[in-house]
């Protein structure tokens, strides 16, 4: 069963994107404190993770990675609005997209 910080992550992606925006990608139900996913329209994967619950409440890691795998595009830690501010990002051209060191 996810914890609640992540089911947080999936609502709003869900309520922001719509409720069929979201699909699983390598991702189960047994990951507690993660999970990872793709937005419909996104040529990346976005996973997130609470270090097993011990980020503080808000915060996330996170690492976009391309599709198909290979390289991180973005890796920080990071409150749920800047996740779904990056996801909007991951929406528009390749050249409008965060990029960051890994």
């Amino acid at each position: 069963m996810r914890s609640a910080p992540i089911e947080a992550v999936l609502s709003a992606v869900r309520q922001r994107f719509g409720s069929d925006s979201l699909t699983y990608y390598g991702s189960g139900e047994a990951e507690t404190h993660g999970v990872c996913f793709r937005v419909w329209s996104v040529p990346a994967t976005v996973s997130v993770h609470t270090q097993e619950g011990a980020l503080s409440d808000g915060l996330y890691d996170i690492q976009i990675d391309s599709v198909p795998p290979g390289e991180y595009i973005y890796t920080s830690v990071v409150s749920l609005p800047t996740l779904l501010g990056l996801i909007d990002q991951l929406r528009q051209p390749l050249g409008k997209w965060p990029m960051s060191a890994a």
